[in-house]
């Protein structure tokens, strides 16, 4: 935790006061974020899926929250992440998955 002590002076934005306290939270923990991969699935490493096989992403951030979660199979653009999303391409892909908090730690 980072405590500032403010000073009243007469500028627009002041904080008005003998003296005026603000604490403040340096974040720097990056959110956390996992990937959850249902059934149909065989193996570890490659891990082998149907089409039917939901990919879920479980994330958090206790300090500032979270902002969003990304994925992306592949070379593909990143993807906001609302729902489970499956890979529908046959072969070996990889999948790529972020989160970003409120203060652009990820």
């Amino acid at each position: 935790m980072l405590i500032i002590f403010f000073l009243p002076n007469s500028r627009k934005n002041s904080f008005r006061g003998i003296n005026s306290l603000l604490k403040v939270t340096v974040d720097k923990t990056v959110p956390e974020v996992a990937l959850e991969i249902s059934t149909p699935k065989y193996g570890t490493a490659p891990i082998y899926v149907s089409q039917a096989t939901n990919f879920s992403l479980i994330s958090s951030d206790v300090l500032a929250g979270l902002k969003k979660v990304e994925y992306k199979i592949d070379e593909e653009v990143w993807t906001l992440y609302l729902t489970p999303f499956q890979v529908n391409k046959e072969g070996r892909h990889t999948v790529f998955f972020r989160a970003i908090d409120n203060v652009s730690n990820s």
